[in-house]
């Protein structure tokens, strides 16, 4: 005789029941829909997986052979590749091992699969917040061909070359995540302060995350890697605070910005200067120069920004041994005055330029390079030609 299965002893078959056509005995009773507490995030699984079904209904009447078949392909190539051999045999039990970039492309068609969706989750008051305000600069932007002028557009432009090349790149990223040089702190802090207008978190958060992304390059600590798929890497971890708080409990990182009263100041007031400089912005150049500089100027440089955290490391070249998925794009690199020499970067991160080879177009180490010359950019760092010998391919290859 079978043993019956049971998921606790000390029951008897005639309390419970077996499940038909089986030997598992049901030890539990647990009503699923009646009589129970629905977290807000049973209730948005429930009505995705429901919406799903439903469309469903709609197969008999809207029947053709190139639709089941495509229905077909993409099952198999999100089922087979996605969830059984990349999410079960490959991801959770190792029981195989492909080359990384296969191994993400089929754990992307298991993401395709819908078996698990980054917007399907709790999402806490700030994720509200940031997912509003990002969506309302992008609703502002569609407004851009009904209010083009040449004036707005040039207004755009400057605004966002400034807020770009000085605010992020420049300070942001080369000079306080980095320390690739010096600056007067009267500019420092200016510099510092077009990127709190460029409407991308206060010098504290952003400086923070990118050092964890340097930390913990394309593993699971990495705020941002594309192996969560292309989509979680470009924008989607900015509305998952969560999943900062999860990976990062005490952010210890930043201390050398907090130990000034300027960014703590910026930290606690931010909300203030975004909103201090929309309403100056209308006050200016009324609704025209809102939707041109705020909407479609901001909006650019989000994407622009975003693309070096997803496209960046996703395609592209590797000059560099770095053991991270981070490549040189020089598409990106146009787009964002020198930002998408990112695998240079990633071998080199303290190096003030990013742009290595004298083709690789890089504005903002030119403009660095500007002001080291009128003094103001000291103790500008760059690779030495050892640190290139040992970062190169060619040194690897005669390791082994």
């Amino acid at each position: 005789m079978v043993n019956l299965i049971t998921v606790s002893q000390g029951v008897n078959d005639t309390e419970y029941g077996k499940i038909v056509f089986s030997n598992v005995m049901v030890t539990r009773k647990r009503n699923l829909f009646m009589n129970r507490t629905w977290r807000t995030l049973d209730v948005r699984m429930a009505l995705g997986i429901l919406a799903v079904h439903l469309l469903a209904l709609f197969a008999p009447f809207t029947f053709t052979w190139g639709a089941f078949w495509a229905s077909f392909t993409t099952y198999v190539l999100c089922g087979v590749l996605g969830i059984t051999l990349s999410y079960h045999r490959n991801l959770t039990h190792h029981s195989l091992k492909l080359p990384k970039w296969l191994e993400y492309t089929f754990a992307y068609f298991g993401v395709l699969a819908l078996q698990r969706n980054h917007f399907i989750r709790t999402w806490r008051t700030l994720d509200v917040k940031m997912a509003l305000g990002i969506l309302s600069v992008h609703l502002l932007a569609l407004f851009a061909p009904f209010t083009f002028t040449w004036g707005a557009f040039w207004a755009a432009f400057t605004s966002y070359s400034f807020f770009g090349i000085f605010g992020i790149s420049v300070s942001y990223h080369r000079n306080l995540a980095h320390h690739s040089f010096k600056l007067p702190k009267s500019l420092e802090y200016t510099f510092a302060y077009f990127g709190v207008l460029a409407l991308q978190r206060d010098p504290i958060y952003w400086v923070s995350m990118h050092r964890y992304h340097h930390q913990y390059v394309d593993s699971e600590k990495d705020p941002h890697s594309p192996i969560f798929g292309f989509w979680f890497s470009h924008m989607g971890w900015l509305f998952d605070s969560g999943y900062i708080l999860e990976k990062y409990q005490e952010r210890k990182n930043v201390e050398d910005l907090k130990s000034q009263a300027f960014y703590r100041f910026i930290h606690r007031t931010y909300l203030l200067h975004p909103f201090a400089f929309i309403s100056l912005v209308y006050g200016f150049g009324g609704f025209t120069y809102l939707v041109w500089i705020v909407g479609v100027g901001i909006t650019w440089g989000y994407h622009v920004t975003f693309l070096v955290n997803s496209a960046c490391h996703i395609w592209g070249n590797q000059a560099w041994n770095t053991n991270d998925l981070s490549k040189n794009n020089g598409l990106v690199a146009l787009i964002t005055f020198g930002e998408g020499w990112h695998n240079n970067h990633h071998a080199f991160e303290y190096s003030a330029r990013h742009g290595l080879e004298w083709w690789q177009i890089d504005f903002c180490w030119y403009m660095i390079r500007f002001l080291e010359a009128l003094g103001l950019a000291t103790n500008v760092k760059l690779p030495s030609e050892d640190h290139k010998r040992k970062k190169s391919f060619t040194s690897r290859n005669k390791c082994k």
